[in-house]
């Protein structure tokens, strides 16, 4: 592929690129493709610089699309665009445009609170409901319907019958021991050995 020094405006992944491609082409509009990459650079830039990794890349290459074909910028905005432009997602690197903020707020969904809201930290909840639930287990109570956490506890196997962690010297000795008998055996780690042998 040629050299194409757009890209380090856009910065459009690769993935994103090729499914932007694509849909433009399912639609009979595959001529726009360098326009919209080029729009993706100003949406890029007017949002503060967002890093372009999913699912920002995809808001951007969403909202120049947009812009492109409907002719007019920011007159349609998809409510992640003006929810990452408020700062839902998180701290902005930078500030959005004033003028494109101003945009995003009016022609983006009125059901979006213009201050975001900051959810409650869910882990001290979560403790006092499942005081006997390990840190794996609270995350997953966090992430999934707790009929799903229920039925993973129901069917996940016996994991202190593997555990080997806490003395791994002892299980390797059990381990042996239920075996054929062995005439010698050696363990040895850096300069200490121990060795073992059978009496006959």
């Amino acid at each position: 592929m040629d050299f194409d020094a757009s890209s380090f405006g856009h910065q459009i992944p690769g993935g994103v690129l090729s499914n932007l491609g694509a849909q433009l082409k399912a639609a009979g509009l595959e001529h726009k493709l360098p326009e919209v990459l080029d729009e993706c650079s100003n949406v890029r830039a007017e949002l503060g610089w967002p890093i372009q990794v999913t699912p920002f890349a995809q808001f951007i290459g969403v909202q120049a699309t947009l812009n492109v074909i409907r002719g007019e910028r920011y007159a349609v905005v998809p409510d992640e665009v003006k929810k990452y432009a408020l700062g839902d997602y998180g701290k902005l690197l930078a500030p959005v445009d004033p003028d494109v903020l101003d945009r995003i707020v009016s022609n983006g969904s009125q059901y979006i609170a213009r201050e975001p809201r900051r959810p409650e930290p869910a882990l001290p909840a979560l403790r006092r409901k499942f005081p006997r639930a390990d840190d794996d287990e609270l995350l997953l109570r966090h992430s999934f319907d707790s009929a799903i956490v229920d039925a993973m506890r129901e069917n996940r196997p016996d994991y202190d019958a593997y555990k080997i962690a806490g003395k791994p010297i002892l299980y390797l000795l059990k381990e042996i021991a239920k075996r054929p008998p062995v005439a010698r055996l050696v363990l040895s780690k850096g300069d200490m050995s121990i060795e073992l042998t059978r009496d006959e």
